[in-house]
């Protein structure tokens, strides 16, 4: 038969009386301490796991902006093209109307001076061909009265 001897039954009643002791009193307060860490854990995840998707959305706004501001800036450059090039087209267009009545005026000028200088030309021709026509008819009255005195004389 089964022969249980006392001292194992005293050792298995304290150690039963131990245990619903440890329960009553340090179990419960152990537990209440895990539990709380255990919260404090959970709530040090959770505020990690906040601030982490804080970080990426300020990450991302941050890239949003650089984005933007890398977009303004192409802008702008773009703009401060278009407005230099448009500059140098209307400085290169007035050059080119300043250009073009200077030639103008120079053409006009030179075929002002072109006239002038063949009115003086026609002017100095029709003198010479006046001088010549009259020292033409003088020669000739010079001979006609020379032929004329000839004649009489030979008469």
């Amino acid at each position: 038969m089964l022969h249980i001897d006392l001292t194992i039954l005293w050792v298995i009643i304290d150690l039963i009386i131990l245990y619903f002791i440890l329960k009553k009193f340090l179990f419960g307060r152990v537990r209440d301490v895990i539990a709380r860490r255990e919260g404090q854990i959970k709530k040090s995840y959770d505020d990690a796991a906040s601030v982490k998707a804080d970080a990426q959305a300020l990450h991302e706004k941050y890239e949003a902006q650089q984005q933007s501001a890398q977009a303004e800036a192409a802008n702008i450059r773009m703009e401060a093209i278009k407005k230099a090039n448009a500059e140098y087209d209307r400085i290169l267009g007035e050059a080119s109307d300043r250009s073009d009545q200077m030639i103008e005026e120079a053409q006009k000028k030179a075929r002002a001076a072109a006239e002038i200088e063949r009115r003086e030309a026609e002017e100095k021709i029709t003198d010479l061909v006046k001088n010549a026509a009259a020292k033409l008819v003088d020669s000739q009255t010079d001979e006609q009265m020379y032929d004329a005195f000839l004649k009489e004389v030979e008469k």
